[in-house]
């Protein structure tokens, strides 16, 4: 009996052939990268929140320090201004006699009688404007180069008020000055006469400083201190004050007088400085 043949592998059944095939493809090893991007995210948690905080905290420190730039900016110009109120208004009084003594200045009657040296009527004219002008201590006209000094008037005539004659008959630039004589203040103005061939002489007027700053406005005392200063030979005198002395400290705000020797500080009250109270504290 002849002996059946093994079946050729290669002989198979078709059917066993697609069906390898068909088998499902090996599956490839799970990938660990986004498993290690959420791992690295709690542990970078902290630093980018600290990032955060540091640059808002930088942004915040930005923004204080503009507006307190501006803010100081701001109190600068504030502080000048009253500075500025106070002075103004003294020189505003004291331009304002300036032009009325200017004007009286040019009386034909005064420039007749310095030409004629009549010292008669020279007098008579001095006693009449003292007597129209007020708040008016004394009123003198000197021929040119005449004035002399005299310690029975007042304010007594010293070299301050002969230095502004001798100004406002050269070249009438003798500007408002403030003289003090024993415990007074006298505001004293100088305006050259002329007569038809030029300067003949001068006109001298000094007013009661009391009685002008009566009605000079003033600072309320919780605001701070201002003081007007007259600069002659870099010494700056007070020539008025205004407010608390006791708010006096460091270099305060200053402004300069269209009168070259006049000039005014203000200081204001540590209250009124509430910003740069409150930035000392950040």
């Amino acid at each position: 009996m002849a002996k059946k043949k093994a079946p050729n592998p290669e002989q198979a059944s078709p059917s066993a052939k697609p069906a390898a095939a068909k088998a499902a493809p090996p599956e490839k090893p799970a990938t660990k990268e986004h498993s290690v991007k959420s791992g690295l995210l709690p542990l970078l948690l902290p630093a980018l929140a600290g990032s955060a905080v540091v640059v808002a905290l930088a942004g915040v420190l930005l923004f204080v320090l503009l507006i307190q730039g501006g803010s100081q900016s701001q109190m600068q110009q504030i502080g000048q201004q009253s500075a500025a109120h106070f002075l103004g208004d003294m020189e505003q009084q004291a331009r304002t006699l300036d032009g009325i003594v200017g004007g009286l200045a040019t009386d034909p009657a005064l420039a007749d009688a310095i030409g004629n040296d009549d010292r008669a009527a020279l007098a008579d004219l001095a006693s009449a404007l003292q007597t129209h002008l007020p708040n008016a201590t004394l009123v003198r006209a000197f021929p040119r180069l005449a004035a002399r000094k005299d310690a029975s008037t007042t304010p007594p005539l010293s070299f301050a008020q002969l230095d502004m004659i001798a100004r406002a008959e050269k070249a009438d630039d003798a500007l408002p000055e403030i003289h003090q004589h024993e415990g007074r203040r006298f505001l004293t103005v100088v305006k050259p006469v002329s007569g038809a061939s030029g300067p003949v002489g001068s006109l001298l007027v000094s007013f009661d400083f009391a009685a002008l700053q009566a009605l000079m406005p003033k600072l309320d005392a919780s605001a701070g201190y201002v003081e007007v200063l007259q600069t002659f030979a870099n010494q700056p005198v007070p020539v008025h004050t205004s407010g608390d002395a006791s708010h006096k400290t460091g270099d305060g705000f200053k402004a300069q007088g269209t009168i070259p020797h006049f000039s005014a500080v203000y200081y204001p009250a540590a209250a009124a400085d509430l910003f740069s109270a409150s930035a000392g504290l950040l």
